[in-house]
C-alpha cells in the first residue's frame, strides 16, 4: 500500500485548486496523484456558472526521484510561525507533510515567510515533477 507523504494546494484567485499528493511505494519509488479543480473565474456572459474544468493524473516517480523528495522532506527545518500577512488577489499555498498521525501543515499566500524558503523548493519541486505546466498552461502554479 502507498504511503502518503506529503499534500501541495495552490489556490490562485479565481482559477480553481491544484492539489498534488505524493506518495512513497515502498522500495520502487512512488507517486504523484494530481487534481485541477474548480472554475476559473469567467464574466458571467463568457460561459456558464456549473462549467468547471477538472483534470485528474497521476505520475510515476523514480526511486532516485523519491529518494530525494523523502530526504527533503525529512531533513527541512523551518520556524513554527512565520507572522501574520494579509492580502486580497494571490495565491495561497498549503503544504502538509508527515506520516500517519505525525503531520504538520504549513500555509503561506503570494509572499514566502522568512524561513519557509525551504518548503517552497519542494513545493516548487513537485509542481515540476507533476508536469502541470504542460497539462493546464493557463494555470498559474
Amino acid at each position: 500500500m502507498a504511503e502518503l507523504l506529503a499534500k501541495l494546494y495552490i489556490e490562485p484567485s479565481w482559477q480553481g485548486t491544484l492539489e498534488i499528493r505524493l506518495h512513497a511505494s515502498g522500495d520502487v519509488g512512488g507517486s504523484l496523484s494530481c487534481a485541477r479543480t474548480g472554475a476559473p473565474y469567467q464574466p458571467y456572459d463568457e460561459k456558464p456558472a456549473n462549467e468547471k474544468r477538472q483534470g485528474h493524473w497521476k505520475i510515476t516517480l523514480s526511486s532516485r526521484e523519491m529518494d530525494g523528495l523523502r530526504r527533503r522532506l525529512e531533513s527541512t527545518r523551518v520556524p513554527l510561525s512565520s507572522g501574520s500577512i494579509l492580502g486580497c488577489d494571490g495565491t495561497t499555498y498549503r503544504l502538509e507533510v508527515g506520516s500517519g498521525a505525525n503531520r504538520a501543515k504549513y500555509t503561506w499566500w503570494n509572499t514566502v515567510p522568512e524561513g519557509y524558503e525551504p518548503l517552497v523548493e519542494i513545493a516548487r519541486e513537485l509542481v515540476r515533477l507533476s508536469a502541470v505546466r504542460d497539462r493546464e498552461p493557463g494555470f498559474c502554479a
